[in-house]
């Protein structure tokens, strides 16, 4: 079988770099080269990598200024011998059988990507990421539809087999500059420029989850780059007429790019200008995305401006003092967490309400007892405060005949 040139780019990891060498020292497919490139660290890593080759000569260390993985990966690549690369994070670890597993599949498919799965390791045990398959071979298209829909891996690099040549196509000018979760367009120009891929099950692989790791410390606006790199790679799929990669990498925008956008929403607020940017840029993709109208009506909400907010609860204030007189009653219809918004926004005027709904068998709401519609006598004095969806007030609409003044509360919530 082909010898493999196995690369980690290496920067202040010196609390895992031993078990991460070890790991791949040990593995039973011996034909080797691994090549350590300590990216400029500043910690013991440079030392830890430079011990480490007085002991075995199929280790080759290369030292330089900080990069970023994306150029040292690059850098990586250029200085294999080996027909074929893998690479491994420097605080990750391989189980032994694992690159005899990738390279068995290797020496009988030839294919130009081999990829397995991993696993992930964290404080309460091991978990799966991704569905168990049976070995299958894939085509540069089927590849990319994989790529970006998770199922049986994933962007990542670090599960994976390459044929050396395949990076030789590749125009630097093409990848992003940002190193952080620079995978994503790596992997999106590298598969689309081979011709298949082969996947075997191989879970050998150990992406060791951190809690203090960048990746998965608290939330950071570099996170965005995930969607600016899903927005550049639909546009280029659109570019090539590639529809249905477009369209799975839109799903993984608008699902975990709006994750992403929700958290910066919670921490900078709805003013922030990058919180506002991506959520903007995902509501355009939902916009034009069938089956995304729920979507679009969350991001609508969250786009006003605190100014813009402010002015709606002034409309709500001016719409239910317009509406009251001395001797009104107000009942809510909806006992859900819209009519918990109307409950409690009267309750902070001093206002008293009865909730009721068109089906009632005694059930509570706030301490109060909810009636049925038809069991509650409303004058034209009175006002009805709508606290429904949309779609729930206008099937409401349909069966009930009100009198006195009808308020829509709804469209005030962000449920609405």
């Amino acid at each position: 079988m082909e010898k493999l040139s196995i690369i980690v780019p290496v920067f202040n990891k010196e609390n895992y770099l031993k078990k991460t060498i070890n790991s791949i020292l040990s593995q039973t497919y011996t034909d080797i080269e691994l090549i350590l490139i300590d990216d400029g660290s500043t910690d013991k890593s440079r030392n830890i990598c430079d011990d480490f080759s007085l002991l075995d000569n199929r280790i080759k260390v290369y030292h330089q200024k900080n990069r970023g993985s994306r150029i040292t990966r690059i850098v990586g690549v250029q200085k294999a011998t080996s027909k074929y690369v893998a690479f491994v994070d420097a605080d990750d670890w391989i189980e032994a059988d694992t690159f005899e597993k990738l390279m068995k599949a290797v020496a009988e498919h030839h294919a130009d990507i081999t990829t397995g799965a991993y696993v992930i390791d964290t404080e309460d045990g091991i978990k799966d990421k991704f569905n168990y398959s049976k070995e299958l071979m894939l085509d540069s298209h089927a590849g990319l539809i994989e790529l970006f829909s998770g199922e049986k891996f994933n962007w990542s690099m670090c599960n994976k087999v390459y044929k050396k040549s395949l990076f030789s196509k590749i125009d630097i000018t093409e990848l992003s500059d940002e190193s952080y979760g620079e995978d994503t367009y790596f992997n999106y120009i590298v598969f689309r420029k081979s011709k298949n891929i082969f996947y075997t099950p191989n879970f050998g692989y150990h992406y060791v989850y951190r809690k203090n790791s960048l990746m998965n410390s608290s939330f950071c606006k570099r996170r965005f780059v995930y969607i600016k790199q899903w927005k550049d790679i639909i546009e280029d799929c659109g570019k090539r007429g590639e529809e249905e990669t477009a369209n799975v990498v839109i799903q993984l925008l608008l699902t975990e790019g709006m994750s992403i956008v929700d958290k910066a929403y919670e921490i900078y607020g709805r003013d922030d200008s990058d919180v506002r940017y991506f959520m903007n840029l995902i509501y355009d993709f939902a916009s034009i995305t069938p089956g995304q109208e729920r979507l679009c009506k969350q991001i609508s909400w969250k786009k006003r401006t605190t100014v813009e907010l402010k002015e709606l609860y002034l409309n709500r204030d001016l719409e239910l003092k317009e509406a009251l007189m001395g001797n009104s009653k107000i009942y809510i219809y909806g006992a859900g967490k819209i009519a918990n918004e109307v409950a409690s926004f009267l309750e902070d005027k001093g206002l008293d309400y009865s909730p009721i709904v068109s089906k009632s068998e005694g059930n509570i709401f706030r301490n109060k007892l909810v009636k049925n519609y038809r069991d509650v006598d409303i004058n034209q004095n009175d006002i009805l405060i709508l606290a429904l969806s949309e779609k729930n007030k206008e099937e409401v609409e349909k069966t009930i005949n009100p009198i006195g003044r009808v308020l829509d509360f709804g469209k005030y919530s962000s449920l609405y």
